[in-house]
């Protein structure tokens, strides 16, 4: 009765140690419903013997969503398993109900052994507009504004250029209007009447026409 007994104990520690070296594997969402674009982090767990190796994907195809990014974080010891994670950032640009497609991996153990894991498909519920913290779809935002200052200087830019390009036609046009130039020669400085004609009885004084007997021609220019 021992011998059965002993028997048990140990076929049951051999089990619980076999299972306790058999990979398993977890997988988890944070959201199950998101709007087009939003962040979805979809974690992968294995626990696994502490000597085994993990075989991540090197590329992952998970149409129709978009990898945005991923993250292997160093392994955590538990007891007897290690836990080994990969954390994937997906986004959706599509509407509808939408489904994360399962990946493999492979967990090699100390032995040389491979085991090919699967992660199981999530469904995915991407809408068109966001939800609040109540779970309630949120009104639909208008346009973005523009604030008031920079719109008064907008306006105060526009109405300076446009002032400008106005004075500029103006300009344009009063100068064709006007008529050209012409070279003249300035015009001698106004004199007084009297002084002109002292100067002229000077000149005619100092004139050789008395001289000469031109009596008469001398008092026409006097009389002028």
């Amino acid at each position: 009765m021992r011998v059965i007994a002993g028997f048990l104990a140990f076929l049951l520690l051999a089990m619980a140690q076999l299972s306790a070296q058999e990979p398993r594997l977890q997988v988890s969402v944070d959201t199950s419903v998101v709007s087009v674009g939003d962040r979805i982090k979809l974690t992968v767990s294995v626990d696994h013997h502490p000597g085994a190796r993990l075989a991540w994907p090197d590329s992952l195809a998970l149409t129709p969503f978009e990898v945005l990014g991923a993250e292997v974080p160093p392994p955590v010891s538990q007891g007897e398993t290690t836990r080994s994670s990969m954390v994937l950032v997906l986004a959706a640009f599509e509407l509808g109900d939408l489904e994360i497609p399962s990946f493999e991996i492979q967990v090699t153990d100390p032995e040389g052994e491979v085991t090919t894991l699967s992660t199981s498909r999530y469904g995915i519920q991407v809408l068109t507009v966001g939800l609040d913290d109540g779970g309630d779809i949120r009104e639909i935002r208008g346009p973005m504004g523009i604030p008031a200052d920079i719109l008064s200087f907008l306006l105060l830019f526009l109405a300076v250029a446009a002032a400008a390009i106005l004075a500029r036609i103006v300009y344009r046009r009063v100068r064709k209007s006007e008529p050209e130039h012409r070279n003249t020669e300035p015009a001698a400085p106004w004199r007084p009447p009297h002084e002109v004609a002292l100067e002229e009885l000077e000149r005619l004084e100092r004139s050789p026409l008395l001289k000469q007997g031109e009596v008469k021609k001398y008092h026409i220019e006097v009389s002028d």
